[in-house]
């Protein structure tokens, strides 16, 4: 029997902020470090085109997170504060009937509490991978984990990097900007 599999994408579909950013500005002591080090520095760097900013930022913040002995489950809390009104019954609800996951291009040590917390499979960014599991490569990591013997009955997304995924579903659903969920036109 075929796996019935609901995905979600999770900043801006389960929660209403971007969890890198979150992140970041958890780890820093106050406001204007957050500025300096997230805007000021890394904006520098992108006038020498740095490619891969998105995970050298990150890496830099987790070494910072690291350093300062913080606690991951106060961040975990956080991210389920900002949760859309909506995420938890839809989470609840869709397990009954689909084996759901969340596939996100943001990072596996900053989602994995979430996961954790729902029970839910996580496929997401690592620090000491160069692939951005964003695009296509949401569906590539679907098919490589569950073969031939899944269908993807369900996928939420919010943005240009879930349109791969939403494709590929049967029933794909758009959560727009107001927090609402539409059927996602293919």
């Amino acid at each position: 029997m075929k796996t019935k599999i609901c995905a979600f994408d999770f900043d801006g579909t389960l929660i209403k902020k971007d969890s890198i950013k979150l992140f970041c500005k958890w780890v820093c002591f106050n406001k204007i470090e957050f500025i300096l080090i997230y805007h000021f520095y890394f904006r520098i760097l992108t006038i020498f085109n740095l490619k891969k900013l998105k995970i050298i930022r990150t890496s830099f913040f987790y070494n910072l997170y690291i350093k300062r002995n913080l606690d991951i489950n106060l961040f975990t809390k956080k991210l389920l504060h900002e949760e859309f009104l909506d995420s938890k019954k839809l989470i609840n609800d869709l397990k009954k009937k689909y084996h759901v996951i969340i596939v996100s291009a943001s990072f596996d040590f900053i989602l994995e509490g979430y996961s954790k917390h729902y029970n839910i499979p996580l496929f997401s960014n690592s620090i000491n991978s160069l692939i951005d599991l964003n695009h296509l490569n949401k569906v590539e990591v679907i098919k490589s984990n569950y073969g031939l013997d899944h269908v993807l009955e369900l996928a939420f997304g919010n943005s240009e990097g879930d349109f791969e995924m939403l494709r590929y579903s049967k029933n794909p659903y758009f959560r727009i900007k107001n927090g609402e969920i539409i059927e996602w036109q293919k």
